[in-house]
């Protein structure tokens, strides 16, 4: 699946867009990466550069390590709101070097209503020669203390789903978060997927616990 790691973009699933005009830079690490329930990699590093104009116009490229290559995103949008009630519309690509994975693109719109995030995702998988189309909803909850909770469905040709809880907060000028991810049909940790005798997965109960740091910096307008 498409990888961008959960303690990063919990903020942006509940906050569509860039918060400030002009450009900004992220880099850090996390325990394991996870995304919209699946397990990608364990200590992943990443970094990323956004920009967003005053507009509502933003673009944004990520890049991290995933174990085998590197995956390296673009994103392009525009956000606006209308009181309390906040939308985003959004295009992007995933790409991978080394084979690790093939390319995912969508489509995703963005809506939030006071502490509310819901996320409406409908995508292509290159599948290397074998499209796949997907779709993905999220629905969540971000608290002013800075905990979230967040739980998110596949569809179409892809099946799984999920629930997340976590916590960030800054200390010292450094963005620290724990996130406990858990389902009863995706690989949200490292451990291999049981089978039974007729090779139908079985839906026993996962979960993960990861730890996250990461440093933002904002090169204002």
């Amino acid at each position: 699946m498409k990888r961008i790691p959960v303690v990063v973009l919990a903020g942006l699933l509940l906050s569509p867009g860039m918060a400030k005009a002009g450009f900004s830079a992220n880099f850090g690490m996390l325990s394991d990466y996870i995304f919209r329930g699946f397990f990608q990699e364990e200590a992943t590093a990443f970094a990323g550069l956004d920009y967003a104009s005053e507009s509502g116009v933003y673009a944004g490229s990520w890049v991290g390590e995933v174990g085998q290559g590197i995956e390296y995103d673009l994103l392009i949008g525009y956000n606006d709101s209308v009181g309390e009630l906040g939308w985003d519309l959004s295009y992007g690509a995933y790409m991978y070097s080394d084979d690790f994975d093939d390319t995912y693109r969508e489509v995703n719109l963005g809506l939030t209503y006071g502490g509310f995030g819901l996320n409406l995702i409908t995508g292509e998988y290159a599948g290397f020669g074998n499209p796949l189309d997907y779709s993905f909803v999220s629905l969540g909850y971000a608290f002013d203390s800075g905990a979230y909770v967040t739980v998110g469905s596949w569809g179409r040709e892809f099946e799984g789903s999920y629930a997340e809880f976590g916590y960030g907060f800054d200390f010292n000028g450094l963005d620290l978060s724990m996130s406990i991810i858990g389902s009863d049909d995706m690989p949200v940790s490292q451990e291999p997927v049981s089978v039974d005798e007729f090779g139908e997965t079985i839906k026993n109960a996962r979960f993960n616990i990861v730890f996250g740091i990461s440093k933002s910096i904002d090169f204002g307008n």
